[in-house]
């Protein structure tokens, strides 16, 4: 059976298995950016890359006219981590502690997320960035997470 996209699948099973892998009491997973803006102080969104034009961008692979066969996909992220004390250091550590979680999931735990043969993800380029704000110091991690996989 030849699927339109799976890109909907993984984000969505990226989104359930980070859910169950951060404390809700201090942690947040989002599917993309909220409109209320009321954020914990790290916060993970999936599908969403700020500083990108396209936040999900998918090419598709096929031989001769037929259906399309495979997808390479990527999928943009955002890390907002906050440390109220002004510590850059520690707004750091927390968006990289949940950098190592979202990696782990990618990579350590199952590239293929759980979903089966045919999708492999990974993470790839990232940029980091510190900004102070009334909040405190705002430690942002923008990147991409990386895959492919058979329709």
């Amino acid at each position: 059976m030849t699927r339109t996209t799976r890109v909907p699948e993984v984000m969505a099973r990226i989104l359930e298995l980070l859910t169950a892998k951060t404390d809700s009491t201090t942690q947040q997973v989002l599917d993309g950016p909220t409109v209320s803006g009321e954020y914990k102080d790290t916060v993970i969104l999936i599908g969403y890359r700020p500083d990108a034009k396209e936040d999900v961008v998918v090419t598709r692979t096929q031989k001769g006219l037929g259906a399309n066969d495979q997808e390479f996909f990527t999928v943009g992220f955002l890390i907002n981590a906050v440390d109220a004390t002004g510590s850059v250091s520690g707004a750091r550590q927390k968006a990289a502690d949940a950098l190592a979680v979202l990696e782990g999931i990618l990579t350590t735990d199952d590239p293929t997320l759980g979903i089966g043969d045919g999708i492999l993800t990974r993470l790839s380029d990232h940029s980091w960035r510190a900004i102070p704000t009334p909040k405190g110091i705002e430690q942002t991690v923008s990147g991409l997470i990386v895959g492919e996989a058979v329709l």
